[in-house]
């Protein structure tokens, strides 16, 4: 057969490529990070307001050898055409960047509430192996030892203030 020789260099080429690997063993590219996207999405809208600009441009030169030239005037409609094509799909861009902006807002907002819950756990945690080295009866011990030795104290100053010469 005259496909032959195609055929197979379509199988190489695949065998090649790592194209027999199921979709298991295929190596997982890292997914674009959001300010990744946002950064490549700013390139492409900067792209199309340049394109935008030159289809405006190009439709004013050719409007104005409308006089002069039959085609000139179909010419400028299909810049114009363009020009709105390529304000459509900027628009669809910047809807896009603005969800991505708004979900990287989101995440930015769940990893401080993250950070924050943590903390409060770390400090319950602290708070409850102080409490476990202190115990009421410890407590009122010790409040019970200062009273009495404020007590012998306050003995020993009115002692020492009768004994007087």
């Amino acid at each position: 057969s005259s496909s032959g020789p195609f055929v197979f260099f379509i199988y190489s080429e695949r065998v090649q490529m790592g194209g027999n690997q199921s979709a298991e063993e295929a190596p997982k590219a890292a997914a674009p990070t959001p300010q990744d996207s946002i950064a490549k999405l700013d390139a492409q809208i900067a792209n199309l307001e340049t394109k935008i600009e030159k289809s405006n441009n190009d439709a004013k030169k050719w409007m104005a050898q409308a006089s002069t030239n039959p085609s000139a005037k179909a010419r400028a409609m299909q810049c114009l055409k363009m020009k709105k094509q390529y304000e459509q799909h900027r628009d669809q861009l910047m809807s896009t960047q603005f969800n991505l902006e708004h979900m990287d807002f989101q995440q930015a907002q769940a990893d401080v509430t993250a950070t924050a819950v943590a903390a409060m756990a770390a400090g319950r945690d602290q708070m409850k192996a102080q409490q476990l080295t202190l115990n009421v009866e410890s407590v009122e011990k010790i409040t019970d030892d200062l009273q009495d030795l404020q007590a012998e104290m306050q003995d020993i100053q009115n002692a020492l203030a009768g004994s007087a010469l």
